[in-house]
């Protein structure tokens, strides 16, 4: 059986962006390797075969935009032309792209998956509440982490992550819907006790509602002979991002207490906007090593709890 350890991290910052970020490591599964499943899992040390998956994450974002009624949109971006009558070539356009604004105005509707054809911003906003240029104020989510799931629909073991359709979906809240999953999905895959498609299926009205985005995330893992002893973790991070978009007047982190602005004004001129001079934040001692040698068992069972220092 695999060991797989995940990491998982919220970052709050002070421009009022908010990234989850999902990175996973730990012992791959393994089997006998044999020439016939090769296609299935690489070779990664004799004998031993560890076995091609994917990783999947869904995370539950619930989000309230100047309060709970809210509604989802996608800015399309796409590639326009228009004529070039400056130019001395017969029939000459200009080439570039612009966006149009779509509400999602249903569930089935809003459930979101990527092409590279038609690349959009996803965001949430209250229509009532909007900035001095008439945009509203609002969260764009930005998936860093977007990845294909490719086994039919319906079939197999898909049925216990249907979420995993769709880099993001939106669902009008519900107290019943609390999680996409179950701890139980892994034992009733082909008729889950928690099915996400049903979620979307009753194709709920998302305009001016409590909303929630399910935002999937993954990659899939071919293992190589670098996979052991364990699973390096740089390059299996995955992230997402809240960003605010149109939501203040300007970058928040503009009022942060620790910026300086440094200019050219006849020489270097230094603005600390208040900000402490001489005083530095210096890191606290770690003393984790010690406190190891002194209580072992904090950490591993130690037995008699002797240490050798």
């Amino acid at each position: 059986m695999p060991n797989v350890v995940l990491t998982l991290r919220s970052t709050f910052t002070v421009n009022g962006v908010v990234q989850v970020r999902a990175m996973s490591t730990g012992y791959i599964l393994a089997t006998f390797h044999t020439d016939q499943e090769a296609p299935y899992g690489a070779q990664v040390h004799d004998y031993i075969s560890g076995n091609m998956h994917i990783h999947l994450f869904n995370f539950k974002v619930d989000i309230d935009i100047k309060g709970k009624t809210n509604r989802f949109a996608t800015w399309d971006i796409a590639p326009t032309s228009r004529p070039n009558d400056y130019s001395a070539t017969p029939n000459a356009k200009y080439h570039m792209t612009n966006y149009s604004r779509n509400v999602k105005a249903t569930e089935l509707v809003g459930a979101y998956k990527f092409n590279f054809d038609a690349p959009k911003y996803p965001l949430f906003y209250n229509e009532q509440e909007k900035n001095a240029y008439g945009n509203p104020k609002a969260y764009r989510i930005v998936n860093r982490g977007m990845v294909k799931q490719l086994f039919t629909e319906g079939e197999g073991n898909e049925p216990a992550a249907s979420w995993a359709r769709y880099q993001v979906a939106v669902t009008k809240y519900k107290e019943s819907e609390r999680r996409s999953s179950s701890a139980y999905a892994y034992m009733d895959s082909s008729d889950p006790v928690v099915r996400f498609q049903n979620f979307i299926d009753d194709d709920e009205s998302i305009v001016d509602e409590d909303l929630v985005a399910w935002v999937t995330m993954g990659l899939h893992h071919i293992p190589h002979t670098e996979d052991l002893p364990v699973t390096p973790s740089p390059g299996m991070d995955l992230s997402f991002y809240l960003l605010p978009y149109n939501y203040f007047t300007e970058d928040p982190a503009m009022a942060s207490k620790s910026s300086v602005r440094v200019e050219l004004n006849n020489g270097v001129k230094v603005t600390h906007y208040g900000a402490m001079k001489g005083k530095r934040c210096l890191t606290k001692k770690n003393d984790y090593f010690e406190m190891l040698l002194n209580n072992p068992n904090v950490v591993v069972d130690s037995g008699d709890g002797s240490t050798e220092k």
